[in-house]
């Protein structure tokens, strides 16, 4: 079971960077939120890159198969 959540503890909370403000302060999309939230840089903690989309080319035939 979850321990319950109380006024006063400290949380981490996911959420994409959609822009780098003058000042380094981040513009960040929360899920749920409709608009982006201005934070501080110094509250972030960690960071990572998601993983990149893999491109998959279709495979191509020089002669297809006839069907005589």
């Amino acid at each position: 079971m979850a321990r319950r959540i109380e006024t006063g503890d400290l949380i981490d909370v996911r959420g994409e960077v959609v822009r780098v403000e003058e000042g380094g302060w981040l513009r960040v999309k929360f899920p749920g939120y409709q608009y982006p939230i201005t934070i501080n840089p110094d509250a972030v903690l960690s960071s990572k890159k998601p993983p990149k989309e893999q491109i998959r080319w279709p495979k191509l035939r020089d002669n297809p198969p006839r069907g005589d």
